[in-house]
């Protein structure tokens, strides 16, 4: 099978049309930004998603599985990803969510695999839409050059990602989580060299880069389970964490660590205690006031 990052004008393997669609970004839409949260941790505040900023983490961890040119099958991607535990030296905690980049209908309904060079199908080049998160790190976040323009000719200046940063390791087509709608032998890759967006068989050997939901950047502000306020649940919530009676999890660990008060501020000493629970508890009654 040819690589993906060579000019592909039709998809690797007849399929039916499922749905025709329109990928263009709504009017008004979230201006892209990329936030450097140190550590080696860049979050995306449209897509709200962490990235991490080595793309090609499966090299410089040494992880299994991986070929001479740091490539992987999608299971063995799949796998590892599960199983990675990324140690955060700015906020020190252990980040253990990462997954593939995930790939949703362009046109928010089923996936269209005609061959599209305007981005309007999932099939193609110049897909700008968040459906596919890794099409809008190439074209929006990154401002990728496709192989083919949106009037279906070859670029003559060639394609590929000018300005990499502040990622490193970027390199050719890489896997995303997302199946084949019709044949799950294949998935969903992104050719990281030409903006190309179509699907490869899993037995192959492709590049990965990691993703987790959501920010790293988590505010010391009481709210445990995340709800967006700080209330008895909460207090439970870290009771129960406290006294072992479930793992704490990072965004847990760092929106509960909110003593001691200096101030009136939470000063955070990197651990989950009973006496963060007390400062929740005094928020809850009004006794305590931070953000």
């Amino acid at each position: 099978m040819a690589h993906n990052d060579r000019p592909m004008i039709h998809p690797v393997k007849f399929l039916p049309v499922i749905l025709l669609g329109i990928a263009l970004l709504p009017a008004g839409s979230a201006t892209a930004a990329l936030h450097d949260r140190g550590g080696g941790l860049i979050y995306d505040d449209v897509l709200n998603v962490t990235w991490l900023q080595d793309a090609a983490y499966q090299v410089t961890c040494g992880a299994p599985n991986v070929d001479a040119n740091g490539h992987m099958t999608w299971q063995d991607a799949m796998d590892w990803a599960a199983g990675v535990v990324y140690h955060d030296t700015v906020r020190n905690v252990d980040w253990d969510d990462w997954r593939l980049p995930k790939m949703l209908p362009v046109n928010g309904t089923a996936f269209d695999l005609t061959y599209n060079y305007q981005g309007q199908t999932d099939n193609g080049y110049n897909i700008i839409s968040p459906a596919s998160e890794l099409s809008y790190m190439y074209y929006v976040n990154l401002n990728g050059v496709p192989l083919v323009d949106t009037n279906g000719n070859v670029n003559a200046g060639g394609a590929g990602i000018a300005d990499p940063s502040p990622f490193t390791g970027i390199s050719g087509a890489t896997w995303s989580q997302t199946d084949h709608p019709t044949d799950p032998a294949y998935a969903f890759v992104v050719g990281m060299g030409n903006g190309h967006q179509n699907w490869f068989d899993k037995a192959t050997a492709l590049s990965v880069w990691l993703v987790r939901d959501g920010d790293v950047a988590i505010a010391p502000d009481g709210d445990i389970n995340g709800d967006g306020s700080v209330n008895a649940a909460d207090v439970l919530l870290g009771l129960q964490l406290v006294l072992g009676l479930a793992p704490v999890t990072a965004p847990e660990r760092l929106h509960g660590d909110v003593a001691p008060l200096v101030n009136g501020t939470p000063a955070p000493d990197g651990q989950l205690t009973i006496a963060d629970i007390e400062v929740i508890q005094r928020k809850l009654f009004g006794l305590a006031v931070f953000p």
